[in-house]
């Protein structure tokens, strides 16, 4: 394992108002923007130069946010309990909703950028942006804790206490349901739409093979926290959860992670609260609440490449679309600009 100079690949830092919920790049990579804990929204450059804009649009804390490259909004949900879609160029309210007295916990656009979809207790809605029509999913025994889209924007997964339901845009129907004794709190569907993936209440990684049969379904165990962070590999074969002090690769190549040895990426010190994989390479990035980041090529080994330390609590993290930068969200309200100290030729 290597420290590298912070000064080196630290490009530039900036200081928001508060505790940093998400970051996103937007504008084909050209800025990135972050949302807090006190409802605002700031975008900066990505030379760290210029402040695109600053503004206040909930009242309470952005627990969910996504963006639409394709049509430059952004979709958020508070603590205020509103969810609202907003034109990042002009700042316009596109769409919005508000439950009074509830909290908007699950936000994901849609990879075409046609939708939006939300979570408010027991609801689903999946908001149709350009024309503001929307379909509602209820779940009627359970509050909704997770939802994913699948890459073809044809599929919704909405997770819950009970289980999983696989959600058809053009049919307008729940057509698959998934069943677990626990609840999700996180949720993914794999690119080449085998597998239904989860982190579970009682500290599992849960996974269902698509076209589901009763009793196929896989628990992955022997997790010391709850797993929230999941992300595939662009080519849809290793998918990345946290667990504790290390990252853990599950090889979901042929049949899938079934009597399989997952690698287990080590080096982190303190918990693993953020990580994603590039977008089209081989280097995973991951944070911890100790402020320090890693960077990992699984391929070549466990262990971590590069190490950088920002001394403050890692809350989120993502990769710039040319995958030559990461950017950094912290709880002490830092927002960090990092380049790639890895180049997979």
């Amino acid at each position: 394992m290597q420290e590298t100079d912070e000064q080196e690949q630290i490009l530039w830092s900036k200081e928001v108002d508060d505790y940093v919920r998400q970051v996103h790049f937007i504008f084909y990579g050209m800025y990135v923007l972050c949302t807090t804990s006190s409802g605002k929204v700031y975008a900066f450059s990505k030379g760290g130069n210029n402040c695109l804009f600053q503004r206040q649009i909930h009242q309470g804390a952005v627990i969910a946010s996504d963006v639409s490259h394709i049509n430059g909004w952004l979709a958020t949900g508070s603590e205020d309990g509103k969810f609202l879609i907003t034109d990042l160029i002009t700042g316009k309210i596109l769409y919005g909703f508000e439950a009074p007295g509830k909290w908007i916990e699950n936000v994901q656009c849609s990879p075409d950028g046609q939708y939006a979809a939300f979570s408010c207790g027991k609801k689903v809605r999946i908001v149709h942006v350009i024309n503001g029509l929307y379909d509602t999913i209820i779940i009627p025994d359970a509050t909704v804790s997770a939802i994913a889209w699948h890459q073809d924007s044809e599929t919704l997964a909405i997770g819950f206490f009970g289980g999983v339901n696989l959600y058809s845009i053009s049919g307008k129907t729940i057509y698959q349901f998934l069943p677990w004794k626990n609840a999700v709190v996180s949720l993914t569907i794999s690119p080449d739409k085998k597998f239904v993936c989860s982190g579970t209440q009682d500290y599992q990684v849960h996974i269902w093979p698509l076209p589901y049969t009763k009793e196929s379904d896989m628990a992955m165990s022997g997790f010391p926290n709850k797993v929230k962070h999941l992300h595939w590999h662009y080519e849809g074969y290793q998918l990345a959860t946290n667990s504790g002090q290390t990252v853990v690769i599950w090889d979901f190549s042929g049949e899938g992670p079934s009597n399989k040895e997952p690698d287990i990426l080590k080096g982190h010190f303190f918990t693993v609260t953020a990580l994603a994989f590039q977008h089209t390479n081989d280097v995973l990035a991951s944070g911890d609440d100790g402020g320090l980041l890693f960077f990992f090529c699984p391929s070549i080994s466990n262990k971590g490449e590069c190490i950088i330390n920002i001394s403050q609590p890692v809350t989120a993290l993502c990769w710039s679309p040319d995958d030559k930068m990461v950017a950094v969200g912290t709880a002490e309200g830092g927002l960090f600009m990092i380049e790639n100290p890895l180049e997979i030729q």
